[in-house]
């Protein structure tokens, strides 16, 4: 099979094309390569505290629910065994 040459030096122009244009989509959006300057948002330290006691609550009420749930389910488990340990026994008997 021959190759055009036409169809070749088309595709090298737009593959020479794609690798030197600027990419739509940054990898790190926060960093403008170009300029060198950094688009982080900071909202200082009150944001940091607020962030931090927001963290706090939420952990401190999984903890409450993981507690809630271990009183709550631990006899539907427990009560049932207990039937089915008595029935063993009295037909052991």
């Amino acid at each position: 099979m021959d190759s055009d040459p036409f169809i070749a030096s088309r595709l090298r122009m737009t593959l020479q094309a794609d690798w030197n244009a600027r990419p739509t989509t940054l990898i790190l959006p926060a960093f403008d390569s170009l300029s060198g300057a950094i688009a982080l948002e900071t909202h200082g330290p009150l944001a940091t505290l607020w962030v931090s006691i927001g963290l706090g609550l939420f952990y401190i009420a999984l903890i409450w629910l993981n507690t809630l749930l271990g009183f709550f389910l631990t006899p539907l488990f427990i009560i049932p065994a207990t039937w089915l340990m008595d029935r063993v026994q009295s037909r052991r008997r």
